[in-house]
């Protein structure tokens, strides 16, 4: 068995991000197995090679180095035995059978880190996420399986052929980037919580993201072309946006025309009254925030 006891603020150093970045309250358990389970996915029949746990500002990674390292199995039932008061994983049901089946700790309670449900959604998707809602900085983990797109079987695999422990470290690093991103992902579930769809059954809804409603200012009403089009001023992070609101019906004396089914009766509907300049009125951003809506 080898045993890596690693310090989370090297890694603080190494990507650049605030102390205490990577630092959990909770105990975080990640592994990986040396069998494939598709296509009937019974976890129980999994083989564990590498066990990862993050918590405060620490990582412990344990490595069997054969099939049968007795070792490998007591350190794990030691260490869940000094630190099982609560546990999170990425995929919960896994995560918590294996521990039970192969590692024979039935005392285990292991929660989710997902902070909902949703096809397509992984642990990649959850971090990429947060990059792009501008949550957490621009990072590129060194994940050694990325470049060459690596399944643990196969390093697993070459190892015992060859007995270079450097497919060892290859197995341990993968655990190592999967802990951060979890930790990441687990202190920024508030965050999901409050900003996406999620039903009382913790799926996600439609796109995901709440709706984000800015109240903008009408600045123009006028006619051009034969439609009669509002301007509505939208403050973002760029600085202010001008967006129209065209109504497709002409405007008669200046004034816009309320005809049914257009633009102008739909809001007169919605606000109660007809479009005057510096009237505030509800914008919505696209899901991406490249484009803006009046709401009508």
């Amino acid at each position: 068995m080898i045993i890596k006891d690693l310090e989370l603020e090297a890694f603080e150093i190494l990507y650049q991000v605030p102390k205490g970045f990577f630092d959990n309250k909770h105990l975080l358990v990640d592994m990986e197995i040396t069998n494939d389970l598709s296509p009937d996915w019974v976890y129980s029949n999994a083989k564990p090679c590498c066990v990862g746990f993050l918590l405060q500002n620490k990582v412990m990674i344990y490595l069997a180095e054969n099939d049968n390292d007795t070792d490998f199995i007591t350190a794990i039932q030691k260490y869940m035995k000094d630190n099982s008061e609560k546990v999170f994983a990425l995929n919960q049901n896994f995560e918590s059978t294996v521990l039970q089946s192969f590692f024979d700790i039935q005392y285990v309670d292991v929660h989710e880190i997902k902070p909902f449900k949703a096809k397509f959604w992984n642990k990649k998707k959850f971090f990429n996420e947060l990059i792009k809602d501008e949550q957490i900085p621009q990072l590129k983990l060194q994940d050694p399986y990325t470049e060459d797109k690596l399944k643990t079987t196969e390093v697993w695999a070459d190892y015992k052929k060859t007995q270079d422990k450097n497919y060892l470290d290859m197995i341990a690093g993968h655990v190592l980037i999967s802990l951060l991103k979890e930790s990441v992902i687990l202190n920024n579930n508030q965050y999901y919580n409050e900003n996406y769809n999620i039903n009382k059954k913790g799926w996600l809804i439609g796109i995901g993201k709440k709706k984000v409603i800015i109240e903008s200012k009408i600045t123009k009403i006028y006619n051009h072309d034969s439609n009669a089009i509002i301007e509505v001023t939208i403050p973002t992070k760029e600085g202010d946006k001008t967006i129209q609101l065209k109504s497709y019906y002409k405007m008669a004396d200046d004034k816009p025309m309320f005809n049914e089914g257009s633009n102008w009766e739909k809001y007169k509907r919605f606000y109660g009254k007809e479009p005057e300049v510096n009237d505030i009125v509800k914008t919505e951003p696209d899901s991406k925030g490249q484009a803006y809506y009046v709401l009508l």
